[in-house]
C-alpha cells in the first residue's frame, strides 16, 4: 500500500488509535453495513456474501438519503 501511495504521490494520513471519529464518514458506513448485513445473515460462502453486499450497496447508494448531503442519496449527489 505504501508503494502505491508513493507512486501516486499521495500522503498517507492515519487516524489515532481509539479516535474513530477522525474518520466519521467511514465509521458510519462500516456500522451501517455491519448492522444491515453482517449482523443479520449467516453465510454459506463468500459468493453469498458478495451477492448480498452488492444488493445492499445498490440500495444504499440509490435509496438511502443522507443528512450530510441535504437528504440526497449518494447517486443523486453525483
Amino acid at each position: 500500500m505504501a508503494q502505491w501511495y508513493e507512486k501516486k504521490k499521495l500522503e498517507q494520513n492515519f487516524i489515532q488509535l481509539d479516535k474513530p471519529m477522525q474518520n466519521g464518514y467511514n465509521e458510519r458506513l462500516n456500522r451501517t453495513y455491519r448492522e444491515d448485513i453482517l449482523d443479520n445473515y449467516f453465510f454459506d460462502s463468500l459468493e453469498q456474501l458478495k451477492v448480498l453486499s452488492d444488493k445492499w450497496a445498490e440500495t444504499y447508494n440509490s435509496k438511502h438519503p443522507d443528512r450530510s448531503m441535504k437528504g440526497l442519496t449518494p447517486n443523486q449527489k453525483h
